[in-house]
């Protein structure tokens, strides 16, 4: 008789939740691109970190450094709170109580959605810095705007100035030619 080896399928399946978790992050990790240092590299970064209250945090930081453009937060509002709710989402599925309880298929169900809200924080993140040029932008333009208009109306009032004072010189220059030649013919006719 001869013992069949004993096949520990707990084990396994704790193998293969392992396995579906590291494919996860590295799924997850893939998608956290871009530089170093910008806004939605950061809260991307700080939520596949699960730093999540950083997360918020990085996201108010960056709204109130905009706060010289009150378009600004109105418009961007309703995204900041989608991202938020984004970010709890995400926080709650990859905290999900018993996680490795639940069978293989659906925790990678659960990943598989945890990289949907990924994705589209992402998109999410763009479209608020998206707003953030174009508010700048549009700043930018108005001030261009203002300073040609400014430009152009002092042009006009100097035109204006040196308009009145050639016309006061065309007649002081009428006075003294009208006197020249005044002066000329009566000494024309005195002879």
């Amino acid at each position: 008789m001869s013992s069949a080896p004993i096949i520990d399928y707990n084990q396994l399946e704790h193998e293969r939740a392992n396995i579906v978790a590291q494919e996860f992050e590295q799924r997850l990790a893939r998608r956290v691109k871009g530089g170093s240092s910008g806004f939605r590299y950061m809260v991307m970064h700080f939520v596949m970190s699960k730093k999540y209250d950083e997360a918020y945090k990085e996201i108010e930081g960056y709204v109130s450094e905009k706060k010289d453009f009150p378009i600004f937060n109105t418009r961007t509002a309703p995204y900041v709170r989608h991202c938020k709710d984004l970010i709890s989402a995400i926080r709650n599925k990859r905290e999900f109580p018993a996680l490795g309880a639940l069978p293989v298929s659906k925790q990678k169900e659960l990943f598989d959605k945890v990289i949907e809200h990924f994705d589209e924080l992402k998109s999410v993140l763009r479209r608020i810095e998206a707003i953030g040029y174009k508010v700048q932008l549009d700043d930018i333009r108005s001030t261009t705007i203002f300073l040609k208009s400014f430009v152009y109306s002092l042009f006009a009032v100097i035109a204006v100035i040196f308009l009145l004072d050639l016309q006061d010189l065309l007649v002081t220059y009428g006075l003294v030619m009208g006197n020249l030649a005044s002066s000329l013919t009566d000494m024309l006719f005195s002879f």
